[in-house]
């Protein structure tokens, strides 16, 4: 899952904790962690390693150390972006997805993440501009918050390593509240901190000089396509469209496995994936004893359908104390 923090500070800002930051972010990377602290500019990280598990530590500089970058998530067509980049006289010291951005922000700037394909919260430090530039993948997949005062930009995955600076104030957004309790979730830019901010999916924002500036990289397409002639066209270009998806978003050093609710989504994306290896792949379900909720019998059919090697993990009733639903509270922010 992995975790990004940092901050820019002003001269007169106090200094985040970053070690207390990413200690809060341990339970999202358990394989390692790596920081870079230029003093007023500094990035940290919580690994959890799927590609190039030897070699893909971060932050993760450019060739002379004037671009650096540190990154939750994945860059899927990061093989295609790394030999057009190796043809531009780029030279690579991992076969990580992570070394693609700083190379690719040295030839495009914020133009890089049309180019992208792939889930991520980013982070980019330009040490020849003293600048950050933060991204958040177009859906929204990884998050990404911060809080900012004055010139100072403090930025995590987790609200609860934000909070790990005490110069943020706890306080109670009430917008924020009612959309919860309307819809409960609660939209970017907002958060349930009234000065706490999420950068919203497919936007990036760039902190220089202690000045904010905000742009959105990726916008839904509503354009007509004229191949769309009939239904059976359409279901064909879905079908090829979710395969190439899902074999895509394979790429691994680490054992393969799936959630699987016995769900119209999670059942057609197991079913691809699943056809795309010879091994049974992992599929995990959690039951729950009141039956109202419980739908582990439908994924259990649907494991045994397409042949994966199923699990199943189970829910008590009475498994719900305080501490454990304050966990989750501080997990979701």
């Amino acid at each position: 899952m992995c975790g990004i923090c940092g901050y820019a500070i002003g001269q007169q800002d106090l200094q985040p904790p970053l070690q207390g930051m990413m200690d809060r972010l341990q339970h999202r990377g358990p394989d390692g962690e790596g920081k870079l602290d230029d003093g007023r500019i500094a990035m940290g990280m919580r690994r959890l390693a799927i590609i190039d598990v030897a070699g893909g530590d971060q932050p993760i500089s450019n060739e002379d150390g004037s671009v650096w970058v540190t990154m939750n998530g994945e860059i899927y067509n990061y093989r295609e972006l790394r030999e057009d980049l190796i043809e531009r006289k780029h030279t690579f010291k991992t076969r990580s997805d992570t070394e693609v951005l700083v190379h690719l922000y040295e030839d495009r700037g914020d133009k890089m993440f049309r180019d992208l394909r792939g889930m991520y919260a980013l982070c980019i430090y330009d040490r020849k501009d003293a600048s950050l530039l933060l991204a958040r993948d177009p859906f929204g997949e990884k998050p990404l918050y911060y809080w900012s005062r004055g010139e100072g930009l403090v930025f995590s995955s987790e609200v609860n390593s934000l909070l790990a600076y005490d110069a943020i104030p706890r306080r109670l957004d009430y917008e924020a509240l009612g959309y919860y309790l309307r819809a409960s979730f609660v939209p970017a830019p907002l958060t349930m901190f009234r000065d706490v901010r999420q950068i919203e999916p497919g936007c990036w924002m760039r902190w220089k000089d202690g000045v904010l500036s905000h742009g959105r990289h990726w916008d839904p397409d509503y354009t007509t396509s004229p191949q769309l002639q009939d239904e059976t066209v359409a279901q064909g270009l879905i079908e090829e469209a979710l395969q190439r998806a899902v074999s895509r978003q394979m790429m691994s050093e680490r054992p393969l496995g799936a959630f699987l609710s016995g769900g119209i989504d999670s059942s057609t994306v197991v079913a691809f994936a699943q056809s795309e290896t010879s091994r049974p792949i992992k599929t995990f379900t959690v039951g729950f004893e009141e039956s109202t909720y419980d739908e582990s019998g439908i994924a259990r059919l649907v494991a045994q359908s397409v042949g994966t090697d199923h699990h199943e993990y189970w829910v008590a009733n009475t498994g719900f104390d305080p501490e454990f639903v304050w966990r989750i509270v501080d997990h979701v922010g």
